[in-house]
């Protein structure tokens, strides 16, 4: 199975409001966020199973270390700016926690029927990111619709 065709790339604008934030919270970010997509580098022959588990105990675990870090940045900081970036990284995150548990059930049911769902989250993720590239003036309404 090719998984890698289902996973947005990080954007390279993303990147770039990225190292706007403290440079140690974000070298954080940006290594666990690594790790989170690690699974896509496994080799397409890995089992099914072995690519859940990763998905649920490697992936999902470190978005979830992601937000924890985002959410303490965010009590840190006064801005509303750097709120509205903070929210929109939490959103970006969990959007990429709910693509990983779809992801799961269409590996553990052999089927196409998520890929729809698929290609909604990961539109999502992409336009999220792009959002919080544009000093995300226009996500703040979406970000507190989702909390």
């Amino acid at each position: 199975m090719t998984i890698n065709a289902l996973v947005p790339p990080v954007s390279r604008k993303l990147n770039e409001v990225v190292a706007q934030v403290k440079v140690d919270e974000i070298q954080r970010f940006r290594w666990l966020e690594s790790m989170a997509l690690e699974v896509f580098k496994m080799p397409k022959s890995t089992p099914d199973e072995e690519v859940i588990a990763e998905l649920k105990n490697r992936g999902i675990y470190y978005w979830n270390e992601c937000i924890t870090l985002m959410e303490g940045l965010d009590q840190k900081q006064q801005s509303t700016k750097d709120h509205k970036r903070n929210r929109a990284f939490i959103r970006y995150c969990k959007l990429r926690i709910k693509s990983y548990e779809v992801f799961c059930k269409k590996i553990a049911e052999h089927t196409d029927s998520y890929n729809d769902e698929l290609a909604k989250y990961n539109s999502e993720i992409n336009r999220l990111a792009e959002d919080i590239a544009a000093n995300i003036n226009s996500t703040s309404d979406t970000i507190e619709q989702t909390h």
